[in-house]
């Protein structure tokens, strides 16, 4: 079988310019990581079936990865290079989903809006059919209240406002309820509690919430799977992202193990969570059980030592001031 000589550097350009690490692109071409990483180090030739494969990855002409690089002249068809601000828990996030399940962030990425558009969709069923339960039990209770409770009417005008609220913010695709403000519509706890609608996250201490379905929906997922895998935990409308405005999902992935690499350990876990280090760097020495200690020591001392230090103090800062509000609370009562 014939031989052919692969450009290192182009292999690499065209392989980072399409967003790949050597794993991602060993996925996509079913060629081995350590044949691709061979070749960019310069020491391998390549078969035709190995030089077709990368090229049908990659989506460029085979002989492109037989030339120097240079993307002036040649073009990477069907990838753009977009510059993300990814959080901090995402990074950790992707780690954990390819360790559970061995789907690359690569992969993840790519997948993530076929996933999103499902998710929304599915959560806009499940409102749906929340909503026809609704009007259908409201519709028998009303045949016998009406006559029996002098405010029935004014309650039903209140109730009927709420379901077409939420069959408006259906329609609109309205998957986070940016559209529905129960305050506007003069509910509270007693009459949310009264008729049951579960999907509504509120904070009735604070009027400037507005409820979150999609995040209730998350939730029913995740209460539906026999393993606690996923978490999806409740909104704080005191966080960060609530006080600007921002849309936030909080989840965690496989915590129970997470807790077993970093021992519980603050630090060690926002070291992964920061992008100081990442799950596949850890020495293999330190993911024994034996090694706990020495594990959350390295991870610890992958934070440059200027950023763990002024995260050290701003927190004992804040716990300081946690502490003498309790203190100013408890003399006031």
């Amino acid at each position: 079988m014939a031989k052919h000589k692969i450009n290192p550097e182009t292999l690499k350009d065209f392989r980072t310019r399409a967003g790949l690490s050597q794993q991602g692109l060993a996925e996509f071409s079913r060629v081995s990581k350590k044949t691709i990483a061979r070749i960019e180090s310069g020491t391998s030739s390549v078969n035709t079936n190995t030089l077709t494969r990368l090229a049908k990855a990659l989506n460029i002409k085979p002989e492109k990865l037989s030339n120097p690089s240079g993307f002036e002249e040649n073009l990477l068809f069907g990838y753009r290079t977009e510059k993300l601000t990814l959080p901090e828990n995402l990074l950790l996030a992707l780690d954990m989903v390819e360790r559970c399940y061995g789907i690359s962030p690569d992969r993840q990425l790519r997948l993530a809006p076929l996933f999103t558009a499902l998710m929304i969709e599915g959560s806009l069923a499940w409102r749906k059919r929340k909503l026809d339960a609704t009007e259908d039990a409201f519709e028998k209770l009303s045949e016998n209240f009406k006559d029996r409770n002098p405010n029935f009417e004014e309650g039903k005008m209140h109730i009927e406002n709420v379901l077409r609220r939420e069959e408006d913010s259906i329609k609109q695709r309205d998957f986070f309820g940016k559209t529905i403000n129960l305050d506007d519509l003069g509910w509270d706890e007693f009459m949310l509690n009264e008729w049951d609608w579960p999907h509504y996250s509120i904070n009735t201490s604070d009027k400037k919430n507005h409820c979150d379905p999609f995040q209730q929906y998350l939730k029913y997922l995740a209460g539906k799977l026999d393993e606690d895998i996923i978490q999806i935990h409740e909104g704080d409308s005191e966080n960060l992202f609530a006080i600007f405005g921002l849309e936030w999902i909080d989840y965690t992935i496989n915590s129970s193990e997470l807790e077993d690499i970093t021992g519980g350990d603050f630090l060690a876990q926002k070291s992964l969570q920061w992008g100081c280090t990442t799950l596949k760097d850890i020495p293999e020495n330190l993911l024994e059980k034996e090694a706990s200690a020495e594990r959350i020591s390295w991870l610890r001392n992958q934070i440059p030592q200027e950023k763990r230090e002024g995260f050290v103090k701003s927190l004992g800062i804040m716990l300081a001031d946690l502490q003498n509000n309790q203190q100013h609370s408890e003399g006031t009562k």
